[in-house]
This record gives C-alpha cells, sequence and structure tokens, in this order.
C-alpha cells in the first residue's frame, strides 16, 4: 500500500525528515512521492498502524518456543561450568607455575653454591627466563585450547 511520506513517518515511528533523508540516500525507495509500507517495514523493521501500535514486524523475527529456550539455557548452563573448570585448570597452572620457578631457583642456588660463584656477580639465569617464558606458553595454550573447545561446543 503506498502512503504520503507524512504517513509513512508516523507508521515507521521517525519525523518526516527521516523519511526524506533516507529516500536521499537510497536507503529508503520510493514511488514518486509515496512510499510503499513493504518498503518502511523493509527499512525499519516495523510499522504501526496509528503511529503507536506495532502491527507487523521484521521477517527475520524468530520466536523462541518453549523447549528452544530450555535448551538454551542448558547450554548456557553447560557453557558456565566449561568456563569455571578452565578458570580453576588456569588457577592450577599458576600456582605450578610458582611453583617450578621456586624449585627452579632452589636448583640455581645449589649450582652456584657447588661451583663457588659469588652472590656479587650472579645474573638473571637465561634458564629462568626460558622456562617461565615456556611455562606461560603452554598455559596460555591450555587456556586457548579450552576456550576454543567451549565455542565449537557451544555451536
Amino acid at each position: 500500500m503506498l502512503v504520503s511520506k507524512s504517513k509513512a513517518a508516523k507508521l515507521a515511528g521517525v519525523s518526516r525528515t527521516t523519511i526524506h533523508r533516507y529516500a536521499k540516500d537510497g536507503r529508503l525507495s520510493m514511488t514518486g512521492d509515496q512510499v510503499d509500507t513493504s518498503e518502511l517495514i523493509r527499512v525499519f523493521g516495523k510499522i504501526s498502524e496509528q503511529g503507536d501500535t506495532p502491527v507487523q514486524t521484521d521477517q527475520l523475527a524468530h520466536r523462541v518456543t518453549e523447549s528452544e529456550q530450555a535448551l538454551l539455557q542448558d547450554k548456557i548452563g553447560l557453557l558456565e561450568s566449561q568456563i569455571k573448570d578452565l578458570k580453576d585448570d588456569r588457577d592450577q597452572w599458576r600456582i605450578k607455575t610458582s611453583e617450578l620457578a621456586e624449585l627452579l631457583k632452589g636448583e640455581q642456588e645449589n649450582t652456584r653454591l657447588l661451583t663457588h660463584q659469588g652472590r656479587g656477580h650472579e645474573k638473571e639465569s637465561p634458564m629462568i627466563t626460558l622456562l617461565s617464558a615456556t611455562i606461560g606458553i603452554v598455559l596460555a595454550g591450555v587456556i586457548l585450547i579450552g576456550a576454543l573447545y567451549a565455542v565449537v561446543s557451544a555451536l
């Protein structure tokens, strides 16, 4: 049904200026000085008969049934559980990393004592740096794999 710009503005719940601007920009097609209501629905997603009561919504709108909603709630619960598990794993890896770093420091001290190195000549061991970086990379990989698993499971 063809309507005037003023009526189109009321149906779409926008100003007449908006209708004019959309038509000028090519976002809204017009037939002469009139707008087809189907074109209003395409552009604005809904129109109302009196300018305040929705009559028709976008064709892509989807109503979620109760069974679909229950399924989605189950998936949300599963994802929340997986996130909690991943966070717990991350925390355990952080603890392990700290324990290994402390163990390595102790081994470094033993090596220093056995080779009679003085404390004044110590440098940060490249071994500690390498171990810390390796543990960090492994931890990041575990977290990434867990996150990817969660995303793929959600699909």
